[in-house]
């Protein structure tokens, strides 16, 4: 009777050890397998960061060929200007709307640049305002105030001479 007892027991210690032993292996496959997923993160972030630069250098490229073309087709020195400030800067300089206020009047076509920032507003103002690039609020505020925003490839097309442009750097 007692061997009975004691294989049970036995029984009962072996099945404990076997369970103590799966939960050990779950958890070490958890751990592994978050720690792919952060690794995986990680990378599919870095790729994403490569990518964004890849478009930027390659609409930045289109835009310079668009600025030399122009140029040349309609004998336009303003292009060649900007083309060169593409050139210089790989990083544009921010500009406020403020201080596109303060440097503007009624009716002129101010050409940013640089990216657009929301600081400030256009008061009392009916401007086009071409620009690099733009943060969402300074759009939202330019059409607001009953301004227009164009970016240089839209303004190349309605405007290729580059006539009655003030640039702001």
């Amino acid at each position: 009777m007692n061997s009975v007892k004691s294989a049970k027991i036995g029984k009962v210690e072996e099945v404990a050890k076997a369970k103590a032993q799966a939960k050990a292996q779950a958890k070490a496959k958890e751990a592994k397998e978050a720690k792919e997923a952060k690794v995986t993160k990680a990378k599919v972030e870095e790729t994403k960061v490569e990518k964004a630069n890849i478009y930027n250098l390659n609409n930045n490229l289109k835009l310079k060929i668009l600025l030399k073309k122009t140029k040349q087709k309609y004998n336009a020195p303003i292009w060649s200007l900007i083309e060169d400030n593409l050139k210089k800067f790989k990083k544009h300089s921010p500009i406020n709307l403020s201080k596109i206020d303060r440097l503007s009047v009624d009716g002129q076509t101010i050409m940013a640049l640089g990216k657009v920032l929301s600081s400030g507003s256009i008061t009392n103002k009916n401007i086009n305002i071409v620009a690099y690039d733009f943060s969402v609020k300074a759009l939202d505020k330019i059409k607001e105030s009953g301004s227009t925003a164009f970016n240089i490839e839209e303004f190349i097309k309605i405007n290729p001479k580059g006539k009655g442009v003030k640039i702001l750097g």
